[in-house]
C-alpha cells in the first residue's frame, strides 16, 4: 500500500479536502486587470466554471500566470478542484500548464507513476481517490478544460459546452 494508504482512507481524505475548500475559497472573486478568460461547461450536470487570468512576470522572460480566479456554480468537488488548481498554477510559466494538465488527468486515470506528480501539484494528490470513480472525473477536470479554453482564445472570454468523453462505467 502506498503512503496514504487504503483507498478508503485516501477517499476520507479527499472528502474532507473538498468540504474545507469548497466552504472556504481561497481564489474565487474579481481580478483588477483580465488579461484571459475561459469558460466551460459540463453538460451532463450543468456545472459551469470560469478561470480569469492576469499574466505578468516577464522578467525572466517568460510569461507566467500572475493572478488565477475561479468562478464556480457546480458541485464541491468541482469548486475544491478549481480552488486547489488555481492554488497550485498561479505564479507557474505559461509553458508549464500544459505538462500540469497532463499529469493531473493522469492522477485520475491510473497513468501516473509513483513519484512523478510535480511538487507543485502535489496539494492535489488526494483527487487520486477518484481513480475508482469515473463518472466524477469530469467535474474535477472542469476547471482544467476552462483554464486551457482561457490560454487558447485570445482577448474574448472562450467557452465551450462541448460534449466531454465519457468515462468508462
Amino acid at each position: 500500500s502506498n503512503r496514504l494508504g487504503s483507498m478508503e482512507h485516501r477517499r476520507d481524505v479527499l472528502s474532507d479536502l473538498v468540504i474545507h475548500r469548497s466552504r472556504h475559497l481561497r481564489f474565487d472573486g474579481a481580478l483588477d486587470r483580465i488579461d484571459r478568460a475561459g469558460s466551460a461547461t459540463n453538460p451532463y450536470c450543468g456545472d459551469v466554471v470560469t478561470v480569469a487570468i492576469t499574466i505578468g512576470g516577464l522578467q525572466d522572460s517568460l510569461p507566467k500566470l500572475r493572478f488565477v480566479r475561479c468562478a464556480v456554480e457546480g458541485c464541491a468537488l468541482c469548486k475544491a478542484s478549481a480552488d486547489l488548481m488555481a492554488e497550485c498554477l498561479e505564479g507557474c510559466h505559461l509553458s508549464d500548464l500544459a505538462p500540469s494538465s497532463t499529469a493531473f488527468e493522469q492522477l485520475l486515470g491510473s497513468n501516473l507513476v509513483d513519484g512523478s506528480l510535480p511538487d507543485r501539484l502535489l496539494p492535489l494528490r488526494p483527487f487520486e481517490a477518484l481513480r475508482t470513480v469515473p463518472a466524477r472525473h469530469h467535474c474535477a477536470l472542469l476547471p482544467w478544460r476552462a483554464m486551457n479554453l482561457a490560454l487558447t482564445t485570445s482577448g474574448d472570454l472562450g467557452s465551450s459546452t462541448e460534449p466531454l468523453p465519457v468515462p468508462p462505467q
